[in-house]
């Protein structure tokens, strides 16, 4: 099985991304805030722990809970997108 940096392809552009996962064979769109987290927590290797506190820094942003909840929202939906 590969490993959650080889399974992801990410295409990104300003106003989202395509995805595709070579485990399943999937293709998915996503916003720029699901394409971020998916960059950092699966092909950066940064782990879910610091991954909001890692994503606000990085986008130069607070990181007050609307902003957390949004990124740990994306997270789930990867998560999702990754179960059989």
């Amino acid at each position: 099985m590969l490993d959650a940096r080889a399974a992801w392809h990410v295409r990104m552009w300003d106003e989202g991304a395509v995805a595709w996962n070579a485990v399943n064979g999937d293709t998915h769109a996503m916003d720029p805030l699901t394409a971020e987290v998916l960059s950092a927590s699966r092909l950066q290797g940064i782990p879910d722990t610091t991954l909001p506190e890692h994503l606000a820094e990085y986008l130069g942003l607070p990181l007050d809970e609307t902003l957390r909840r949004a990124i740990l929202g994306a997270l789930d939906r990867i998560r999702q997108l990754e179960a059989p």
